[in-house]
């Protein structure tokens, strides 16, 4: 049998909330393209989020609708940047 679904332990965890300083600062980095759905769901996710300073959300190459909801959002909310220009060059790159 190979090792692939053999479980794993982890080493160390994560903070939870309640360890994070209270001045630190957290950012979030998205690569959106062609989202659906999910798109302001995730979007809302994070910004509801008070531990987020800054969310910087890189538009690979979305069509126009995502693109328009994309500019709401970061008309609304001054912790997201929105980042665009590139078009679709992969998420990797995007990132």
């Amino acid at each position: 049998m190979n090792d692939i679904g053999a479980s794993f332990v982890a080493v160390e965890t994560a903070p939870t909330p309640h360890e994070i300083a209270g001045d630190a600062r957290i950012s979030v980095i998205m690569v959106v393209y062609m989202t659906g759905e999910a798109l302001e769901q995730s979007l809302t996710c994070v910004l509801a989020d008070p531990q987020v300073n800054e969310f910087i959300v890189v538009d690979n190459g979305s069509d126009a609708r995502e693109a328009a909801i994309l500019d709401a959002y970061a008309g609304r909310y001054p912790q997201m940047r929105l980042v665009r220009g590139q078009g679709n060059v992969g998420f990797a790159r995007g990132a």
